[in-house]
């Protein structure tokens, strides 16, 4: 798995509302510049106010998906003061409007340290599945609910953490060449998952040559001669159920997956060309 630490880059929202200490030219700057000595605090000593923040991004490779989105802050709060932070996604721009998480509160004394908030969201707060558009546009909000002074609390830092898992690979390793002794081949293959993740599912195709020959063969969506459909298995092959045509020219496509947030998360089709020739028994006499 790979961990992409993310930081603010814009104020989103109320921004006014809070002072900044340290020297930093901006409210976001002071929460992405990994130093103690700038932070915000409420400006308001008795009046509750929330601060929103756009967050940078990072684009992800098309063999990635995301697993999960977590949340971390470092801050301090007072005797009696409380805090809440939610992980939220911009769906509309002109509108203003933002879809946020069920907060995550924390009460009373804290020193200065990160808390992790555990949110560890698999879907967007939207709920939607994570795609490069949710995660390029990330907001968090911070809300100070002290009601006397010396309860508020300073927000030192944000983080966004996108955690994702890499795309399994498939290589097919039989049948090849010419089969001679059977017209039920066994589909064979290796699987491989550069974060250890173990197979979950596979589906094999098999299309002969003039289907896989043609100018709009897919995978995906042409015809084939065999399927097996999604079989959920930790095998590495099965042998065909189907008889298939002696003299005939085939491929056999194989796709596997890994288990990403309870759905299979397939890798490419992969396949291995074949020909049956098989002699036929000698009439009898």
């Amino acid at each position: 798995m790979a961990t992409y630490i993310l930081r603010p880059n814009a104020n989103w929202n109320n921004a006014s509302a809070f002072t900044i200490s340290g020297g930093s030219g901006s409210v976001h700057a002071a929460l992405s510049d990994n130093s103690d000595t700038t932070y915000i605090t409420r400006t308001s000593t008795t009046v509750p106010a929330s601060y929103e923040a756009e967050f940078g991004t990072q684009t992800l490779a098309a063999t990635e998906k995301v697993a999960y989105v977590n949340l971390r802050a470092r801050t301090s709060i007072g005797t009696t003061g409380s805090i809440e932070l939610s992980l939220g996604v911009i769906t509309d721009r002109n509108g203003r409007t933002v879809s946020y998480s069920v907060p995550f509160s924390k009460a009373n004394t804290l020193t200065l340290s990160t808390l992790d908030t555990a949110l560890k969201l698999t879907t967007a707060p939207n709920g939607e599945a994570w795609t490069q558009t949710l995660i390029d546009n990330l907001v968090v909000k911070f809300a100070d609910n002290a009601i006397a002074s010396g309860d508020r609390a300073n927000l030192y830092a944000l983080y966004v953490d996108v955690i994702t898992t890499t795309q399994p690979t498939v290589t097919v390793t039989a049948p090849t060449s010419t089969i001679t002794d059977t017209t039920f081949p066994s589909v064979v293959w290796t699987y491989a998952d550069a974060d250890g993740d173990p197979q979950n599912a596979y589906e094999i195709k098999v299309f002969d040559s003039t289907t896989y020959g043609g100018a709009s063969f897919s995978a995906d969506t042409s015809t084939p001669t065999v399927t097996t459909g999604i079989v959920t298995s930790s095998n590495n092959g099965q042998t065909l159920e189907a008889d298939l045509a002696d003299g005939t020219t085939y491929r056999a496509y194989v796709r596997v997956a890994q288990l990403a947030n309870g759905v299979n998360y397939f890798s490419d089709w992969a396949y291995s060309q074949f020909a049956l020739s098989v002699d036929a028994p000698a009439n009898p006499t």
